[in-house]
């Protein structure tokens, strides 16, 4: 998981300690190691959720298309009531001939 650039830096056994400067090189030179990681890393973490929220809303649509579908064919089913007095023909005819 840790990268061998890191590990390289590393002391391997108390032996082979390291002065001051040559630690503050190699703190330095990890602190850029880790900057440029966490700069791939979070670009790489922005990407994937862009991706994850677009293929859910696209999931969505596509699950909301077919339940719209099947509602809108069992309306069709429904048969017609009237909501008012029921006219005759006859009696619309008449009515108008008068």
């Amino acid at each position: 998981m840790v990268p061998d650039e890191i590990k390289e830096q590393l002391p391997h056994s108390a032996a082979e300690a390291l002065p001051a400067s040559a630690v503050e090189q190699r703190i330095v030179l990890l602190r850029d190691l880790f900057a440029a990681r966490v700069d791939q890393t979070v670009a790489s973490v922005d990407a994937d959720i862009k991706l994850v929220f677009s293929n859910a809303i696209t999931s969505m649509f596509a699950t909301s298309l077919w339940i719209i579908l099947v509602g809108f064919l069992l309306s069709l089913l429904i048969p017609v009531i009237s909501l008012g007095n029921e006219v005759k023909p006859a009696e619309v005819e008449r009515d108008s001939s008068t």
